[in-house]
């Protein structure tokens, strides 16, 4: 994995060896154990199984992972910290408790969680730290009578919001994986968020189209996709990955299967075992292909969505 050495955290009264240290941020995208209600079929959990059986080692140290990431979660409270309310009584009661929550006076003694703040206190420090961020900035206001200006008004404040979040990792972790997050599953548009229904009506179309929901990430993401040029930082590209006619990879439309998580987990740690980390790179496994797709993100790259 790399070129990471075991270490030992001794945070408890028994110290713990293990070989790297792995810090997730962001959304249901990783914490997704509400909707496969079971670790086992969480991002997080499926990523250290995943990185801890290519280490094949017997008795070797295990991977160690920090899920910092919260359900519901926009780009403004990546930055700001707010209450994990969807997953919050879901984790403690799996036993995956939300690491450092603080009781605020100014919150009404609700549990605040900031993962910004929760990453500079883990002792070592991670090796890698994965962030996907963004979608909820677009849910939040799909349903918004004012969504002709809702809408870029929220795209405005993500791409204000993210450098400012990569720079905070950045203070604490050197080796960022950044995550563009998948697009919802098209069939179930109706039923549930109307995602796709809901940009057709910001820009006037009469009918949901994935052209157009496709059109906005790449208006989202250009920013994204330029800042992780100039700083050498690998991207996980979900929008060429998932298809979003493939059922099975969605729950609710917007949330990641058991399935989807596993194809999530496979990425990340695809990218965390082979990543050189001297540029950056579009990782992307599309559907009925069996590898991994890595394409170097070099000056005057159009990154389009093209499933």
């Amino acid at each position: 994995m790399g070129n990471f050495r075991s270490r030992t955290m001794s945070q408890t009264s028994k110290a713990e060896t293990y070989h790297a240290s792995i810090a997730l941020i962001g959304d249901s995208t990783i914490d997704n154990v509400v909707w496969t209600r079971s670790l086992d079929g969480c991002v997080a959990h499926q990523l250290k199984a995943q990185l801890d059986a290519k280490r094949n080692i017997p008795s070797s140290p295990s991977v160690l992972i920090h899920n910092l990431a919260a359900d519901g979660f926009t780009s403004d409270d990546v930055l700001k910290g707010k209450r994990p309310a969807i997953s919050f009584n879901t984790r403690e009661n799996l036993g995956d408790p939300f690491p450092f929550t603080t009781i605020s006076e100014g919150h009404k003694g609700v549990p605040i969680f900031k993962p910004l703040a929760c990453l500079k206190r883990l002792d070592p420090k991670p090796d890698v730290c994965v962030v996907s961020i963004g979608g909820n900035d677009v849910r939040e206001i799909l349903g918004s009578p004012m969504i002709t200006m809702d809408l870029p008004a929220a795209v405005d404040k993500f791409q204000v919001n993210y450098p400012l979040i990569l720079k905070e990792i950045t203070s604490t972790c050197k080796k960022v994986v950044i995550m563009l997050q998948y697009r919802p599953e098209f069939a179930t548009d109706e039923v549930y968020y109307g995602v796709y229904r809901g940009i057709a009506n910001a820009y006037g179309a009469d009918e949901p189209s994935p052209t157009l929901v496709n059109g906005l990430m790449e208006t989202v993401y250009a920013p994204v996709v330029d800042l992780a040029r100039k700083l050498s930082l690998p991207i996980i590209d979900l929008p060429n990955t998932f298809d979003i006619h493939d059922s099975s990879m969605y729950i609710s439309q917007i949330e990641p299967s058991a399935e989807g998580g596993e194809l999530i987990a496979e990425l990340i740690a695809h990218v965390i075992e082979n990543h050189p980390w001297k540029h950056s790179v579009l990782y992307s496994k599309p559907p009925q292909s069996s590898t991994v797709n890595a394409v170097v993100n070099q000056e005057g790259i159009n990154w389009r969505v093209t499933l």
